[in-house]
């Protein structure tokens, strides 16, 4: 987690050098402990802001490196390895452009990978708090999300013979057939807390609102777990004994 002008150079190309030494020390040091381990890693470096002092994980300077380190380490070794998450944005409250910030740099990372990365774990202010609220916004995105996945193409999600009753939609529209009907819970993204309305302050306290009502349903309705406490006593004993083996 090396963060640019702190604790690695201010630089790209330096801070490709050493990130990618300390991958390289930290594989070697692994494979001398087990040979049979895979090689593999994540990128989670950041840029400092020079006034503030302010970290920051998801910003364009940041990804830069990121993208830079992971395409330098492939390049140099076949190995590959993920330049980072989509969760660490410098936000420190819960809402909607947490959220999207969060989609962003996800997004810019599959962009220049072909890969996205994990998103939507409720993390704020560059993964220091945790917060329920923007769980739940995470996880609306990340439904949404789904939708960008390679749509189903058939005979039945086509409707050709609707296409052509509907014609140049006149006389008709799509809104009053049976295809409609029958397909638009699974073909539109039914948000349960974001609005089609696009963003608005009001809205945006709405959807809060909304969320930490949510939250504390399902916090009332959390029961503990009934744990049997000899099992928990062997698994204590298995990590005592672990702990003694390994370190």
């Amino acid at each position: 987690m090396g963060v640019s002008g702190v604790s690695m150079p201010v630089t790209t190309a330096g801070s490709i050098v050493l990130t990618a030494a300390e991958f390289i020390a930290l594989w070697i040091s692994a494979r001398g402990l087990n040979p049979k381990l895979p090689l593999t890693g994540l990128v989670l470096t950041g840029a400092m802001d020079m006034r503030t002092g302010k970290v920051n994980y998801g910003a364009f300077d940041a990804l830069i490196r990121k993208l830079s380190v992971s395409e330098f380490i492939r390049k140099w070794t076949g190995i590959l390895v993920s330049p980072g998450t989509g969760e660490y944005t410098s936000s420190k409250l819960p809402g909607l452009f947490t959220a999207l910030e969060k989609a962003n740099v996800a997004m810019t990372i599959a962009a220049f990978t072909g890969h996205h990365p994990g998103v939507g774990m409720g993390h704020i202010d560059a993964g220091i708090a945790l917060s329920p609220v923007q769980l739940l916004l995470d996880r609306e995105i990340a439904k949404g999300l789904k939708f960008l996945e390679s749509p189903q193409i058939d005979e039945q999600s086509i409707g050709l013979e609707t296409i052509l009753d509907v014609k140049f939609g006149k006389e008709k529209n799509y809104l009053e057939t049976q295809q409609t009907l029958e397909n638009f819970k699974t073909s539109l993204w039914e948000s349960e807390l974001f609005p089609y309305n696009g963003w608005s302050p009001e809205d945006e306290e709405k959807i809060l609102n909304k969320a930490q009502e949510r939250v504390r349903k399902i916090i009332d309705k959390y029961k503990k777990p009934k744990v049997n406490p000899e099992m928990i006593s062997k698994v204590k004993e298995i990590i005592k004994r672990a702990k003694k083996e390994l370190l």
